[in-house]
């Protein structure tokens, strides 16, 4: 029994749960990443870095994790 596809489609089911949730919660992840970046080694180097990480630019994050969770889960299908 091969196993491979099992995992494939339990990442590509969870890739696109996080998909959903990075752009149902956006403009927490924006917060969070903001947060981060101005932390960070970046921020410090390059202030104001941070405030480029908006809720508009999460979505296409979500859409991309959404499309490898479903290329994922065709893959371990087909497999």
């Amino acid at each position: 029994m091969n196993i491979e596809p099992i995992v494939m489609l339990i990442a590509g089911c969870g890739s696109i749960a996080a998909g959903f949730a990075i752009v149902l919660f956006r403009s927490e992840f924006a917060a969070r990443n903001k947060k981060n970046i101005e932390a960070s080694i970046v921020g410090k180097l390059f202030p104001g870095f941070g405030e480029r990480s908006t809720p508009g630019k999460m979505i296409p994050v979500g859409v991309i994790s959404v499309i490898v969770g479903i290329t994922l889960i065709v893959r371990s299908i087909s497999a």
